[in-house]
C-alpha cells in the first residue's frame, strides 16, 4: 500500500512538472509589464479611474488565457465566443450596491435561521409521531 501511494505521488508530481513544459506558441509576444516611457505611465495612471460616463465609452478589455495542457482545444473558439457574449451582458455593480446586497442576504439568512428554529419543535413532533407508528 505504501509503495502504491509513493508511486501515485511520484506520477502526480511528474505530471505537474510536465504541465509547465507545455507548448507556448509565441504567447509571450508583447507582454512586457514595464511602460515604454514616463509619459506612457502618466497617461496610464490618469486613465486608471474614469468617471461613470467615461466608463461606458471605454473599449472592451482583452484578456490572455493560459492553458494548463498541451495545445489549444479544437472547439476553443466556440467556447470563447459564448463566454464573450455572456460577459458583454454581465451586470456590474458598484461597491455600495454590493454591500447593500450582502446586507440584504445576511438579513434573509438570519430570517431563515429564525424560521428554522421556530419550526424545529413541530418537525421533532412529527418525527416522534412517525417513529411511534
Amino acid at each position: 500500500m505504501k509503495r502504491w501511494r509513493t508511486g501515485v505521488t511520484a506520477a502526480l508530481s511528474l505530471g505537474l512538472v510536465l504541465s509547465g513544459c507545455g507548448n507556448n506558441d509565441g504567447g509571450n509576444e508583447g507582454s512586457s509589464s514595464a511602460p515604454a516611457s514616463p509619459s506612457a505611465s502618466a497617461g496610464a495612471s490618469s486613465s486608471a479611474s474614469p468617471s461613470g460616463s467615461e466608463a461606458a465609452a471605454l473599449e472592451p478589455v482583452k484578456l490572455k488565457w493560459y492553458y494548463v495542457q498541451f495545445g489549444i482545444p479544437q472547439d476553443q473558439q466556440a467556447v470563447s465566443d459564448a463566454f464573450n457574449e455572456m460577459t458583454k451582458k454581465a451586470d456590474q455593480y458598484d461597491g455600495g450596491a454590493r454591500a447593500d446586497r450582502r446586507r440584504r442576504l445576511r438579513k434573509q439568512d438570519e430570517h431563515d435561521r429564525g424560521r428554522e428554529r421556530r419550526l424545529r419543535p413541530r418537525m421533532d413532533l412529527q418525527l416522534a409521531v412517525q417513529v411511534r407508528r
